[in-house]
C-alpha cells in the first residue's frame, strides 16, 4: 500500500504474504498481476493529459510513439490514440499477448517493433479486445 501526500510518499509498505501457502512476506515492491485493469488506468492517465491539452484522443500513434508500425502501411499512418484504446486495430483477440504475458523478456521497445509483423485477423478483428494495443500507448506526453 502506498499513501502519497502533496507529491510525498508517506507510507509504502507491504501487508500478508506474497502466495497462499508461502511465507514471503509481501513488501513495498512485491509487483502483483492484475490484468486488464492497468487498461482503465492506462485511459484515465490518458484522459488527464487530454484534460491538460497535452495530447488529443485523435492524435496520429505514430507522432506520439517513435517505431509505431502496423503490418499495413495506411493503418499505421491512420491509427489514433483512440483507435488503440477502443480496440480498433483490426489485430484478431488476444493478438501479440503471449510477446509479455506470462513474464517475457521482451522490452516495450521490442514489443512495439514486432507490431509490424502481425497480420490484421480482418474487418470484424476491429473490435476485439488485445491488451498490445495498450502496451503501445505512448508514455510521453509530447512527441519527441
Amino acid at each position: 500500500m502506498a499513501i502519497v501526500k502533496d507529491g510525498k510518499t508517506v507510507l509504502a509498505k507491504g501487508y500478508g504474504v506474497r502466495k497462499l501457502g508461502n511465507p514471503t512476506p509481501v513488501d513495498e515492491n512485491t509487483l502483483f498481476g492484475i490484468g486488464s485493469n492497468t487498461k482503465a488506468f492506462t485511459t484515465a492517465a490518458l484522459a488527464s493529459l487530454v484534460d491538460e491539452g497535452k495530447l488529443s484522443w485523435d492524435d496520429r500513434a505514430y507522432e506520439r510513439l517513435p517505431g509505431f508500425q502496423m503490418y499495413d502501411p495506411y493503418v499505421s499512418h491512420e491509427m489514433t490514440i483512440r483507435d488503440l484504446l477502443t480496440h480498433r486495430s483490426g489485430m484478431g483477440l488476444g493478438e501479440g499477448d503471449l510477446l509479455f504475458w506470462p513474464h517475457s523478456t521482451f522490452t516495450r521497445e521490442d514489443i512495439i517493433y514486432r507490431l509490424r509483423f502481425m497480420k490484421p485477423a480482418s474487418v470484424s478483428a476491429a473490435a476485439s479486445p488485445t491488451t498490445i494495443s495498450y502496451i503501445s500507448l505512448p508514455a510521453r506526453s509530447s512527441p519527441p
